[in-house]
């Protein structure tokens, strides 16, 4: 069995946080409307190459297009809140990986450089680093006072 470094716990919560922190900095974008999400969605439907997912996208998404931008929004709000406190870290970091894999195959496409749109790619790898190497420290689950329910 492989030892961890004794900066393995304190690399994991900079890594948690920092991913809690670019969820939220992207859900404050909808928590004052989420409006500015439909172009957006329509012109990923449009653009998206994914058989399958164009089709998805144009006839339930786009006409939906207000439930989705608000799930996502409450997700993108609950994943960051939830990874920055260090509270549930790796399902927290399972939903960051599905906005993350979310955003990958629809708006990653709009980018047309692509090596800006590998900044998509790796927010699935962040999120994934969290979902293996857990809160690591300085989290909230790791507090004597949490419920038993609020720790991975």
């Amino acid at each position: 069995m492989m030892s961890r470094s004794p900066a393995a716990g304190p690399l994991q919560a900079v890594i948690r946080i920092g991913a809690g922190l670019f969820w939220l900095y992207f859900a404050s974008r909808a928590w004052s409307g989420v409006g500015w999400m439909q172009p957006l969605m329509v012109q990923s439907a449009v653009q998206n190459p994914i058989p399958g997912l164009h089709e998805l996208l144009l006839q339930v998404v786009v006409p939906h297009w207000f439930g989705f931008a608000l799930a996502f929004a409450v997700a993108e709000s609950l994943a960051g809140l939830l990874l920055l406190l260090g509270l549930l870290s790796r399902w927290a970091a399972w939903l960051g990986v599905l906005l993350a894999a979310t955003l990958a195959v629809t708006v990653a496409f709009l980018e047309p450089d692509l090596g800006r749109r590998w900044l998509f790619y790796l927010a699935v790898l962040v999120n994934l680093a969290c979902v293996v190497g857990g809160s690591g420290a300085l989290a909230g689950e790791r507090l004597k006072g949490v419920p038993r329910w609020l720790r991975n």
